[in-house]
């Protein structure tokens, strides 16, 4: 999927995208269908000719052999109506589309928005910023209704959670999502509510006792490292991912019990390993055989405070957390820490801000006797940090985008980290 991106390799990946498709069962075709109607709108224009054919040839085949799939996902299909040459697809898709009010076409909106990858959403978010500016009479009769359609709550919620997901490093996605909200209007909070599903992962042994560590390892693979694997565009990163995926599997014994099937010992990881996801069981199936290596690296020491005001956010948080993971307190974290100070050193900051806070409270509560002198100077370290960025101020003629940097450092779950470290002593 990255390598499309590449002029030089454009054909050559479509060439292939096109055969996997073609070679694929009709439950492996639906995973990818949505996924297949943006690669053909969003580069179309680049393809040379073969690849135009190789196109053409692609949407004949999935309307012949997987005509049901593609009625049933045929409302939730990027648009190629842009697109004067396969116009004749595009009327064949519309035509394959039940009828939707504006009710259920919000729905289906709300559900593309949740799709891991980033193309297929932003296709999403233009086609339905269009539809919002040519459509409001839905939202206005729905606000001034005594009851509020809820389903409107549904996609602003959507609207929210891609913003947030992708603000930062896809401006495109953020710029379009603010436009939509805009289109959609203010909501009254007291008749409409939605609560954001909230998962967490609650370290009770600190990485010192194994089948915990197991179920985190699962954790940060299932909800964290797959979906960044899935989502993310930079090349760099998706390789780092791939080794970071790999060895976790192999040092949490996922490798093993899935060589064995869950046979004597390993069971209880095997039932681990069934319980993931299915798209999480898929994407990281290659990585159980993998055999990806890096070069050791060196990490030179860091000083504490690391924050600055002129310091960016990314930046500040990459430089901590990596030298966090250099600090291992016990086994199994050691094991644990080294491939994932891989990921931390790119652009995509989605692993780097889940790990901050396990990182932080493992150096200062580390249950490794031999490491209790190394924890109380780490609380000293990070108590130094939290009050510098707590006391930090903007000058007053800091602009917008100054400001909003600082935000970032105040939303990282600083203030109870702050609490935490002031009465540790008395826990």
């Amino acid at each position: 999927m990255s390598a499309l991106a590449l002029d030089e390799l454009l054909s050559a990946a479509f060439s292939c995208w096109a055969t996997m498709m073609a070679s694929m069962d009709e439950q492996d075709v639906e995973a990818l269908i949505e996924m297949t109607f943006f690669i053909i709108g969003h580069y179309w224009q680049n393809f040379d000719g073969r690849t135009k054919e190789s196109a053409n040839s692609l949407l004949a085949g999935l309307l012949d052999r997987h005509l049901q799939v593609v009625t049933n996902y045929s409302n939730q299909l990027p648009s190629l109506g842009h697109i004067e040459e396969l116009e004749p697809f595009a009327a064949k898709i519309r035509a394959l589309q039940p009828a939707l009010d504006t009710r259920e076409r919000f729905a289906v909106f709300a559900r593309r928005l949740g799709h891991e990858n980033p193309g297929v959403i932003q296709q999403a978010l233009a086609e339905l910023v269009k539809y919002l500016a040519t459509d409001q009479a839905y939202l206005q009769t729905s606000a001034i209704s005594e009851q509020p359609d809820s389903i409107v709550a549904l996609l602003e919620r959507s609207l929210l959670d891609c913003a947030a997901k992708y603000n930062g490093w896809n401006p495109e996605i953020a710029r379009l999502c603010a436009k939509a909200i805009g289109l959609v209007g203010c909501l009254d909070s007291n008749r409409l509510d939605t609560v954001r599903e909230q998962q967490q992962f609650i370290l009770v042994y600190n990485f010192a006792e194994p089948k915990e560590t197991t179920d985190f390892v699962a954790y940060i693979l299932d909800t964290v490292m797959v979906k960044a694997f899935l989502s993310t565009p930079d090349l760099r990163f998706q390789g780092f991912l791939s080794y970071a995926m790999q060895e976790l599997l192999d040092r949490a014994d996922f490798k093993a019990a899935v060589e064995m099937k869950g046979e004597g010992l390993s069971e209880a990881i095997y039932r681990k390993w069934m319980a993931l996801s299915e798209t999480a069981k898929e994407t990281l199936q290659p990585f159980l055989s993998s055999r990806f290596t890096v070069q050791a690296l060196k990490y030179p020491p860091v000083a504490y405070p690391i924050f600055s005001g002129k310091m960016p956010y990314a930046k500040w948080i990459r430089q901590l957390v990596v030298d966090l993971l250099q600090s291992a307190q016990n086994h199994f974290s050691s094991i644990l820490f080294e491939p994932l100070c891989r990921v931390i050193r790119v652009q995509d900051l989605t692993v780097t801000e889940f790990l901050l806070p396990y990182v932080v409270l493992h150096v200062i509560v580390g249950q490794d006797v031999q490491a209790g002198q190394e924890a109380r100077s780490f609380k000293t370290r990070i108590t130094a940090e939290l009050s510098a960025i707590l006391r930090y101020e903007p000058p007053d003629n800091a602009s917008y985008s100054e400001r909003e940097e600082v935000k970032l450092y105040y939303q990282v779950r600083l203030v109870p980290w702050y609490i935490f470290l002031n009465n540790a002593d008395h826990l």
